[in-house]
């Protein structure tokens, strides 16, 4: 013990480097561990309790069941991905605008008060023609945050 005191005492500086050093490796340390160990789900914590209001498969199902039962509908899909409910549907070329955005909002009536307040909606609505047919077909996106009462539409 009384050679590491004299060592330390002839090389004060180099002590006091290497002490800082060790202390600032072992704070690296902790904050990349925590890191790596906290990092893995890609969510965070945004999806705490998505697991009691969970959405089940036969009621997406249900749902585009329902969407291309209609007239006016070629296809539609519905997908969640995280706290987001995606829509895509894809109109008849006869279908006007505004109809489309009513059966949109429609959509919302399949959801529950407390899926709405939890899960965002995106809704992608397109119109489709033949090839041959020149028309003005519509692209339009829309989407309805947890806190907002309809659907925001902006045109692509």
């Amino acid at each position: 013990m009384k050679k590491v005191k004299g060592l330390i005492s002839r090389h004060k500086v180099l002590a006091i480097i290497c002490l800082i050093t060790i202390v600032i490796i072992a704070i690296l340390s902790y904050v990349f561990l925590s890191v790596l160990i906290n990092g893995n789900n890609k969510y965070g914590n945004r999806l705490d309790g998505i697991e009691e209001i969970e959405i089940s498969d036969e009621r997406i199902s249900g749902l585009e069941e329902e969407l291309e039962g209609r007239d006016e509908v070629s296809s539609a899909s519905v997908r969640i991905q995280g706290k987001i409910i995606y829509i895509n549907i894809v109109f008849n070329n006869d279908v006007s605008l505004d109809t489309a955005k009513d059966i949109a909002n429609g959509t919302l009536d399949s959801f529950e008060d407390d899926e709405e307040s939890f899960y965002d909606f995106g809704f992608y609505l397109t119109q489709v023609g033949s090839e041959d047919e020149e028309g003005d077909y519509f692209v339009v996106t829309g989407s309805k945050h947890v806190g907002a009462d309809e659907i925001s539409y902006i045109k692509s």
